[in-house]
């Protein structure tokens, strides 16, 4: 709940608006201080195909966004200004015995400079089944980000 609400305060600070265009597909632009920062593309079901936000070179950064058959985020493609592609791909493992909840996600990538990647986020449910925290980690245990319910 505490991540929605931030995104909804993010939202009405930054300035919002959706559209559809010629090819049906929706746009939404999230604007700081006056000018369009980013723009996703979503498809009909509500997700998001592309987005495209400007760099600090004035170049653009266009990421693509594919999804598994059970319409679950499978990767994201990252295309620089210079044409570079770097491609995370994140799988999901889910606990049978906690009612198919997500367990953990792996995403494995490369940085920046090309080399591998890895983080780990875990998710933690209570004994009424809602979320309770989340804790990211890299390849090698170091805590990226947490986020605990109050």
């Amino acid at each position: 709940m505490k991540i929605c609400a931030v995104l909804l305060v993010v939202l009405s600070l930054a300035g919002c608006a959706a559209g559809t265009t010629g090819d049906t597909a929706t746009r939404v632009h999230i604007r700081s201080g006056g000018e369009v920062d980013t723009t996703y593309e979503l498809g009909d079901d509500g997700k998001i195909l592309r987005s495209s936000t400007a760099d600090g070179s004035g170049g653009t950064v266009t990421r693509r966004y594919s999804y598994d058959g059970k319409g679950v985020l499978a990767s994201v493609s990252r295309e620089d200004a210079s044409a570079r592609t770097t491609t995370v791909v994140i799988a999901h493992e889910t606990d049978a015995a906690n009612g198919g909840r997500t367990a953990r996600t792996l995403k494995t990538g490369a940085d920046a400079k090309g080399l591998s990647t890895e983080l780990v986020t875990e998710y933690h449910y209570g004994d009424d089944g809602k979320l309770e925290g989340i804790l990211q980690t890299d390849a090698s245990g170091n805590v990226q980000a947490k986020c605990v319910e109050d």
